[in-house]
């Protein structure tokens, strides 16, 4: 089934929606109104007639229709004007009384009194008049002697004043419901702005592939701008996403040239020696090479995992100072062959609750920084200490410090400063460190002095499992 665009337009079904409700409402107050309107004034009247039929019967009953007629007479030479239409029949409907009300001047209406039922209860006709038509409401009631006595009244004025009713409620409904249509289109219209410039986006991303684009957020703190709130924040990690994507591809293309370069001259001499030697040792180069592409390989695409929040999170309870103790103990001979003092001093009573993997890669990789580049003689500590819900671990040495130009670059990817190019490695040392640490709801912050050492600061949550990943 196919709908034409209008229909499809939530705008607009949303506007005939609200048209619908108010016009809804608006005949449920019209109905209701007219018939309580209609209802007080019908009571009045027959309120009125009663009241009449309890002197005319009254007089009836003392004196027969003679006393009717002098009741009668009595009001007009009172100088009252007598509206009323005063009327006796028997069971046979034949007219035994008959007092035509004061502007009853037409002689034709006589015959209308065959059509008015001798039942009790109230009937209404039509009658012509000396000035135009009129509506009168009888009200028929029995006597004690079996006949009936009919009273009737003028109601053209309730039918007038109805008629006017409806003639104002109509005319004010009509402006009315356009008015409605109209603000309900714009209040919609501009309600649905946010989904519109959503669905723009959406539509420009979708065309032209530019992650970078964004929804104007407004102020407003409903559902919409929640959404809107919500779209951007996943863009953002979608950007992220792919820019990380690229980075590993590029530092993956860059970092494997020179070892796939290595691999294929070991190959190429050994095929040009021939000898069992020179084919042995271009086999131990290219095992040498494999190895570190796949450690390159394996860094990167740790990297990226934990920047894009894809690498998962295993949380267990562990005691700080035994991990760092585990640590420091695979880099103490390391120290000690190059003269350099690892020193620890974390308390037993510090807990976290994290990655025990994660953080055990942190320590190592800082730890191994900080003897790397701490010459003989010097020392390098590890000390732990609480801050309200966190734990600051911080790992100093007293090398030669890093230059202030480079302290924005260490974090880099395969980023090697000056003093490092002598060191082998990879350079993605401090990446790793960076982004396991985000990964973990922490961050890791470096202070430098060239001359006076360096010091890695990284502060982790104690309970990971509260933090929102």
């Amino acid at each position: 089934m196919s709908f034409s665009p209008a229909r499809r337009h939530i705008s607009i079904r949303l506007t005939v929606w609200y048209a619908g409700i108010f016009l809804g409402t608006w005949a449920l107050l019209f109905v209701v109104s007219y018939a309580w309107i209609s209802a007080v004034f019908e009571k009045e009247d027959r309120d009125e007639l009663r009241r009449k039929f309890k002197s005319y019967a009254g007089a009836y009953e003392e004196s027969d229709l003679s006393g009717l007629q002098d009741v009668i007479n009595g009001e007009r030479d009172f100088g009252k004007p007598v509206p009323y239409l005063v009327r006796v029949v028997d069971v046979q409907n034949v007219t035994l009384f008959l007092s035509l009300p004061d502007q009853w001047s037409r002689t034709d209406n006589l015959g209308v009194m065959a059509s008015i039922p001798t039942r009790e209860g109230y009937h209404r006709v039509r009658i012509s008049t000396a000035q135009d038509g009129a509506v009168y409401e009888i009200g028929a009631y029995p006597l004690d002697d079996g006949n009936v006595l009919q009273i009737g009244k003028d109601v053209t004025h309730r039918e007038e004043l109805l008629l006017q009713f409806r003639r104002v409620f109509f005319g004010v409904f009509l402006p009315s419901i356009m008015i409605a249509l109209a603000v309900g289109f714009f209040l919609t219209f501009r309600a649905l702005k946010p989904v519109r410039e959503l669905t723009a986006v959406m539509q420009d991303i979708a065309a032209t592939r530019n992650l970078r684009m964004r929804v104007p957020v407004n102020a407003a703190s409903d559902e919409l701008a929640e959404l809107v709130r919500l779209f951007n924040a996943m863009q953002d990690r979608i950007e992220q996403l792919v820019k990380g994507m690229q980075e590993s591809l590029d530092n993956i293309a860059h970092d494997l040239r020179t070892p796939v370069t290595r691999l294929r001259m070991s190959a190429e001499q050994a095929l040009r020696s021939g000898g069992m030697n020179d084919c042995r040792e271009a086999l131990s180069d290219c095992l040498e090479e494999s190895e570190r592409i796949m450690k390159t390989l394996t860094a990167l695409m740790d990297i990226a995992e934990a920047e894009s929040g894809a690498q998962t999170i295993v949380c267990k309870e562990i005691r700080l100072s035994r991990l760092v103790e585990t640590i420091a103990d695979l880099y103490r001979h390391i120290a000690e062959e190059k003269g350099v003092a690892l020193h620890v001093r974390v308390p037993d009573a510090i807990t976290l609750e994290t990655d025990e993997g994660k953080v055990q890669q942190v320590l190592a990789n800082l730890i191994d920084n900080a003897i790397k580049y701490t010459a003989s003689g010097g020392s390098v500590s590890v000390d732990a200490t609480t801050a309200g819900p966190d734990v600051i671990v911080t790992v100093r040495d007293t090398g030669a410090g890093i230059p202030e130009t480079e302290l924005s670059s260490i974090w880099e990817r395969l980023y090697r400063g000056d003093k490092s190019r002598t060191e082998r490695g990879f350079g993605l040392g401090l990446s790793i460190v960076r982004s396991f640490v985000k990964a973990l709801g922490g961050e890791v912050v470096v202070e430098s002095a060239q001359g006076e050492g360096t010091a890695f600061a990284v502060r982790l949550p104690r309970n990971q499992r509260q933090i929102p990943l």
